[in-house]
């Protein structure tokens, strides 16, 4: 059995902003919560773990080397739990966990690897795997891929472009009368130019 983590994801994660905001302050706004709670959060995760993650050098706090080794694998940790999320979404979207492919022995490993490559990009929830067989079993794993991959390109083509939702955020400040939100998306734009 897993032993329970002491430490919660939310805690790591005040770690990650402190290092990567550079302060407690700073680290207190990109989360949105008080610098106290940031702070304690930290002060909680050394005192849990009976270790310092952090030495004050000056004004500044330093990760000390232990704290530099918990940073790193704080960061893989919270990485990987996005992509649990994300695998979970993917599930939930009907998207199986596992493709299998029979692949006759005489198809182009680059072109089948490429293949691959490309469905990992596109899907990294799901594993993929092959195995040699024979023609009528890989010409038929050959169309699922193929399939698979159309299905991809269409859905990324059914996405609705940045353009055709800023007008349609447009017609729905006419219809609503909306000034304020068309003056808004205005000075948003501004600053992205």
């Amino acid at each position: 059995m897993v032993a329970t983590p002491r430490i919660s994801l939310e805690q790591w994660r005040s770690l990650l902003a402190v290092v990567d905001a550079g302060g407690y302050a700073q680290a207190a706004e990109v989360l949105h919560k008080s610098q106290s709670a940031v702070t304690y959060a930290v002060q909680k995760m050394e005192s849990l773990l009976g270790v310092k993650v952090f030495e004050v050098v000056g004004r500044k706090a330093h990760l000390t080397p232990t704290g530099e080794v918990l940073y790193r694998r704080a960061k893989a940790l919270l990485d990987e739990a996005g992509a649990l999320e994300g695998a979970a979404g993917s599930l939930a979207a009907g998207w199986e966990p596992e493709l299998r492919l029979a692949v006759e022995i005489i198809f182009p490993t680059w072109l089948l690897l490429q293949c691959f490559a490309r469905f990992a990009e596109e899907r990294p929830q799901t594993q993929t795997g092959q195995r040699t067989g024979h023609l009528a079993e890989a010409a038929a794993g050959a169309c699922v891929l193929r399939a698979l991959l159309d299905d991809l390109k269409q859905e990324k083509e059914n996405q609705p472009t940045e353009d055709e939702v800023a007008d349609e955020l447009d017609a729905e400040c006419m219809r609503d009368g909306c000034e304020e939100l068309r003056t808004n998306r205005g000075r948003e734009q501004e600053e992205r130019e």
